[in-house]
């Protein structure tokens, strides 16, 4: 096994611990939700940015003494507060899993991600003593218009001066250009790995891409290039995989279990469509143009959970899929996951009208439960897969 894909994997596993460095090295840490929050400026600012995860594989406990108790009682039962991954990392910052966050950027990438804001406000102010980072809200308009774009660029604007703030000095054309070329670089060397398991005969499995591609949201950007380099380098002495091609979409998956079961019969999952996979390295910043004006560009163009128009995120889904020469695909969504209401039923009609077969499992816990039910669907759809793959 490569070393660089094993620290990878470790870095993906064990989340905190190059934060934890960090913080003991007297470095301060922004922690941010989602994909859409521009990384670039965090760092040219001094900080080593930090996106937050749920643990799937843990109870949801402090929500009940921190949380609950002070809420209106029609909020716990309501959709919105429903959402397990959202609990979950709601619950890891009460019970102070994220104490070495130093501030917190809540993204208007979805509603309960934006709500967050408003429950740790409130357990704040009924229990005074609970320690928690900072927190900015970073709004943000999800429509393509010239007029969404112009409020979000003032958005993107107050988020540099608020980061002024915070760091006590000014964040420099030339610190934010040399962040740009370092992260345009990164999500490069991540297209060239999901070229590794792209290709006709894949040398990389699907969970082995999920660890490169969430570690990149854990340790600093020269490191993670770093790692990724060794493994672009490595490549040529990787075995080739067989089996069946498959693509997975839904809601974010920020584990690997469901590509474990997936790729334990030989199957590899060659691309995928949810905000911890290859979509996150998806966007690079302009750089013929003024920094703060690129960033900005960016930002606004940057596609969230939530995607406007319904038939763009159909286009995107189906052209990733044709792209990966995906043979069949995974619907993985969580209960209570409205963001995927509408998007889903027309993603999988699109994906079969262009020959590619799914399976739908909805209404699907966070805490990995692979019924025998969900097993049997996806053995049948690789069986049937199996075939055309080899071909």
């Amino acid at each position: 096994m490569s070393v660089a894909l094993l620290q990878l994997e470790k870095h993906y596993r064990e989340r905190d611990l190059r934060a934890r460095t960090w913080k003991s090295n007297g470095g301060k840490v922004v922690g941010y939700f989602g994909e859409t929050v521009p990384v670039e400026m965090i760092a040219a600012a001094g900080f080593l940015p930090y996106r937050l995860s749920g643990n799937h594989a843990a109870p949801v406990t402090h929500l009940g003494k921190h949380y609950f108790p002070y809420a209106d009682k029609s909020v716990p039962g309501s959709r919105v507060m429903s959402l397990e991954f959202v609990n979950s990392m709601l619950d890891m910052l009460l019970s102070g899993a994220y104490d070495f966050v130093d501030y917190l950027v809540i993204p208007n990438s979805r509603k309960a991600i934006l709500a967050i804001h408003s429950h740790l406000t409130a357990a704040r102010a009924a229990d005074p003593g609970l320690r928690m980072p900072e927190l900015y809200i970073l709004d943000r308009t999800i429509t393509s218009s010239y007029v969404s774009s112009e409020y979000n660029r003032a958005r993107i604007f107050e988020f540099k001066e608020q980061l002024e703030r915070w760091s006590g000095r000014g964040l420099t054309n030339e610190a934010l250009e040399h962040y740009i070329a370092l992260y345009n670089e990164n999500r490069s060397l991540l297209g060239k790995i999901d070229g590794l398991r792209t290709k006709f005969s894949p040398v990389l499995s699907g969970v082995q891409a999920l660890h490169a591609y969430g570690a990149a949201k854990f340790i600093p950007v020269e490191e993670h290039s770093s790692l990724l380099r060794h493994v672009i380098d490595e490549a040529a002495d990787f075995p080739p995989r067989a089996g069946a091609r498959v693509f997975v979409t839904g809601s974010p998956l920020d584990y690997t279990d469901l590509y474990e079961r997936i790729e334990e019969g030989g199957a590899t999952v060659v691309s995928e469509n949810h905000s911890w996979g290859m979509r996150c390295a998806g966007r690079t910043v302009d750089t013929d143009c003024a920094p703060m004006d690129a960033i900005a560009d960016a930002y606004h163009k940057t596609p969230g959970c939530t995607t406007y128009p319904l038939a763009e995120s159909v286009r995107a889904c189906t052209e990733r899929a044709l792209e990966s020469k995906s043979s069949v695909a995974v619907f993985f969504v969580y209960r209570h996951d409205d963001a995927q209401v509408f998007d889903t039923p027309d993603e999988i009609a699109a994906l079969v009208a262009v020959g590619i077969e799914s399976v739908y499992l909805s209404e699907q816990p966070y805490r990995f439960d692979y019924t025998q039910q969900s097993a049997e669907k996806i053995r049948n759809l690789l069986d049937d897969a199996a075939p055309s793959a080899n071909a």
